[in-house]
């Protein structure tokens, strides 16, 4: 166990509890004056699209004297949609020093990388969403078709950065700059992964002539 862990949890004394949700009035709560985030209005205002279109399905983290220790931008959020209520999870058994891990550790464990490949393939499920109305930008992710009008094609180096041999990690495909008829290029490229289909007649496997491989 991690040194310092002991107070926070036991793993062999593991017990998970569902705490239950009360309502509070915002007018009530306590705004922790050590709140480890920053909240900046254009996430309020987004915070609020959230609200409006979910409800206010997260609820705050509070101590026995109403003092917020999770959920401080969606209050803020709350008070400036006119809520008068917030639901909270009142934590009573906590000690202050496991109050002030959790604060940092409620923000800290969303830091997550997306995962590239599934973000553009749900945006291109749902194209005509209006992220903006939410202060929110996916385009990075998106998947666009280049037009005549803006497809460039760029000089060919002197010297170009692919050479024979290298690899391409693409998502969950690989490209490789070799021949592919030298068998120990494939074998390079593969491993000891076993090949389930070979498309012969490449890109379209469109010849007629060519019966399947």
């Amino acid at each position: 166990m991690v040194k310092g862990s002991e107070e926070l949890l036991s793993v062999t004394e593991l017990k998970i509890e569902i705490p239950e949700t009360e309502l509070v009035a915002i007018e009530q709560l306590k705004q922790n004056p050590h709140n480890v985030k920053e909240h900046p209005q254009k996430q309020i205002d987004g915070l609020k699209q959230l609200i409006k279109l979910e409800g206010f399905i997260s609820p705050l983290i509070i101590d026995k004297h109403n003092m917020i220790w999770a959920g401080h931008g969606r209050i803020i959020a709350a008070r400036e949609l006119g809520m008068q209520k917030v639901p909270c999870v009142r934590l009573e058994h906590l000690t202050k020093k496991q109050f002030k891990a959790v604060m940092l550790m409620d923000n800290k464990i969303n830091e997550s990388a997306w995962n590239e490949q599934n973000v553009s393939f749900v945006l291109s499920e749902i194209p005509d969403f209006n992220f903006e109305e939410f202060h929110m930008d996916f385009d990075e992710f998106r998947i666009t078709e280049p037009t005549e009008e803006t497809e460039e094609i760029p000089e060919v180096p002197e010297i170009p950065k692919a050479k024979l041999g290298d690899i391409y990690q693409l998502g969950r495909h690989k490209l490789i700059c070799a021949d592919c008829t030298i068998p120990a290029n494939v074998t390079k490229l593969l491993g000891e992964t076993k090949i389930d289909q070979l498309v012969t007649d490449p890109p379209y496997f469109t010849n007629p002539d060519c019966p399947a491989k």
